[in-house]
């Protein structure tokens, strides 16, 4: 890909060379021209003898002038006169008349400079004046109209040519940079490009036969010189070593400052034009000589292939515009100012597709790293999978044991819970009847009897747990059960309870089982551990807050010591996020205080 780019460019390099070239119109064989550095009228001039051959005399005069033009007897018939570059003001005479005038004695000074040429027709035979200030033209020739406009068309050919091979080159840099955002070289590529074809037409002369150049159309070239050897400033500077990027930066914002400066002072102050071309031209050889001096130290230092194509392009950008100096190449009708930028262009395109193809080899070689990441990577996961695999099957069947561990232990609490309660009230009956048996037998008998009862809803119970544990639910009100147990514990074990229950709706099942059984532990310990006689119970609700309070009278109980029941009701409640707090207070034995928060929905 970046070969045939290659073949692409140095096509377009040779263009120029291959298009149609005018035939040399600089030099005349059929015309005498003499001249005159006297003044005066048209029949002073005709009878003057003082004339001298035009060789000998200065292109650029600052006085009034004349020039005799001898027209040859073998000019062919409806002659033409072409001059080019025309004075900034001149008088045509032929037979003592005026036949053809241009300009102002005293021009605008920034019009004397620029380029235009003149096409009238003349008498044949007849000897022509001409009356002029300024610039002596560069170009004075006798013949046909047809034929002036053909050379004319012929060389401005090419530079079309060439100039709109440079406007493609600010497209396609314009689309690439669309295409990938990070590559500002392109957009700066594209702006040079983009100035060089636009100075280039611009230096058409064939636009004359469209329109006089305006005044604005001069600023708007001086513009366009401005912004080539800034662009060409910046996108050198882009591949140059850091210690020199900054001093870069500050040669194109100095010497675009500087230009900006000299256009607004010739608006105000056109009698400084010369001076301020000058003094432009000189500050762009030396931002141009900095520039290279900067491409040179850091090709030393860094070896950038890049570097070594921009100071190749340089370097030929500047012999070629020595050569066509010192050899006036010009004349031959050759722009040597297109060809010198075609070989600067080039070398900037060079510089683009060299970095596109290494960004390319990056990519490949990311991408060749990436695809051996990802092998590795795959295996790596498979590897990873088995021993997942593996790992989920042993965790499965400890999983399995820690369930049905923990089932085991579930009913045991639940059984203990159910059970312990009545299996107590079962004992102190038991006790009961033996204290009677001797005194009392009809009582003891009595005791006996409940005993037995007890006994049997124990066996009840301890079903009932069984079907609970299997249905995992409790179907039951809350508050009637907690009656029913307060009423059966003083029923069968001569306590008193005093009781304070609100209606607190919306419970989980989780959360009654908490409550029912947390109760029914907290009575049976403080029967059988306590020896307590009165108990007081209390439930309520509290800023979306369960409260458990059960107080005794019986002995305190140790809260760093808790039994089989007491343990299962702390993971109960801590399975809720509550707390569990046992205490003594000076009216009671032992205080059980539980806190959890309500939920507002059944489960």
């Amino acid at each position: 890909m970046g070969k045939k780019i290659f073949v692409v460019i140095f096509i377009m390099l040779l263009l120029p060379f291959y298009t149609v070239q005018a035939k040399d119109v600089s030099v005349s064989t059929f015309l005498n021209i003499s001249i005159s550095n006297e003044d005066g009228t048209i029949e002073q001039i005709r009878n003057r003898e003082n004339w001298k051959p035009l060789n000998d005399y200065q292109l650029v005069t600052d006085k009034v002038v004349w020039l005799k033009i001898d027209v040859s007897k073998d000019s062919s018939k409806d002659p033409y006169l072409y001059l080019n570059i025309s004075p900034s003001y001149f008088e045509v005479y032929q037979k003592q008349s005026l036949i053809y005038t241009y300009g102002d004695l005293e021009p605008d000074p920034r019009i004397i400079h620029n380029r235009r040429w003149d096409l009238f027709p003349i008498d044949a035979n007849e000897t022509v004046y001409i009356r002029l200030k300024g610039n002596l033209p560069e170009t004075m020739m006798v013949g046909p109209k047809d034929q002036f406009l053909k050379q004319m068309i012929f060389a401005d050919l090419y530079r079309i040519i060439g100039n709109l091979a440079f406007g493609l080159m600010a497209v396609f840099s314009l689309i690439f940079y669309l295409f990938n955002r990070t590559q500002t070289l392109l957009l700066t590529f594209a702006g040079f490009a983009l100035s060089l074809a636009v100075g280039g037409i611009l230096r058409v002369e064939s636009k004359q036969f469209l329109f006089e150049e305006p005044l604005i159309f001069i600023y708007f070239n001086a513009f366009v010189s401005t912004v080539g050897p800034v662009l060409f400033i910046m996108f050198f500077s882009h591949l140059l070593d850091e210690r020199y990027k900054k001093l870069a930066s500050w040669t194109w914002k100095f010497y675009g400052g500087f230009c900006i400066i000299v256009i607004l002072t010739l608006t105000f102050w056109p009698q400084l034009f010369v001076v301020g071309v000058v003094s432009l031209n000189v500050l762009l050889v030396v931002s141009m000589l900095a520039i290279s001096i900067f491409m040179i130290l850091s090709y030393v230092k860094t070896k950038k292939r890049e570097l070594l194509f921009s100071i190749l392009g340089v370097v030929g950008f500047i012999t070629i515009y020595l050569i066509g100096s010192v050899f006036k190449i010009a004349e031959t009708g050759i722009d040597v100012g297109l060809i010198a930028n075609y070989v600067l262009a080039s070398a900037c395109i060079s510089i683009i597709i060299s970095q596109y193809v290494e960004l390319q080899r990056n990519v490949q070689r990311y991408s060749d790293e990436l695809e051996i990441k990802v092998q590795e990577r795959t295996t790596k996961l498979k590897e990873t999978h088995q021993q997942l695999v593996k790992s989920i099957q042993e965790s499965s069947a400890a999983m399995a044991e820690i369930a049905a561990l923990e089932e085991r232990n579930r009913i045991t609490q639940e059984i203990h819970d159910n059970v312990g309660h009545t299996l107590t009230a079962t004992i102190l009956q038991i006790e009961a009847s033996k204290r009677l048996l001797d005194k009392n037998k009809d009582v003891a008998k009595e005791k006996m009897e409940i005993a037995q009862d007890l006994v049997r809803k124990g066996l009840d119970e301890i079903r009932s747990s069984v079907r609970m544990l299997k249905a995992n639910e409790w179907n039951f009100d809350l508050k009637t059960s907690l009656l029913e147990l307060i009423e059966e514990t003083c029923k069968y074990t001569e306590v008193n309870i005093n009781a304070e229950i609100e209606d607190v709706p919306s419970m989980t099942q989780e959360q009654k089982s908490t409550v029912y059984l947390s109760l029914k532990e907290g009575l049976t310990n403080g029967i059988k551990h306590g020896h307590c006689e009165k108990f007081h119970f209390q439930l309520s609700v509290e800023k979306n807050t369960i409260r458990f309070l059960l107080k005794n009278d019986g002995k305190p109980l140790d809260p760093q010591k808790y039994g089989f029941g007491l343990s299962a009701m702390n993971e109960r409640i801590q399975q809720l996020n509550g707390k569990l707090r046992v205490y003594s207070e000076k009216e009671w034995g032992c205080v059980l205080n539980i806190s959890f928060p309500h939920k507002d929905k059944e489960i």
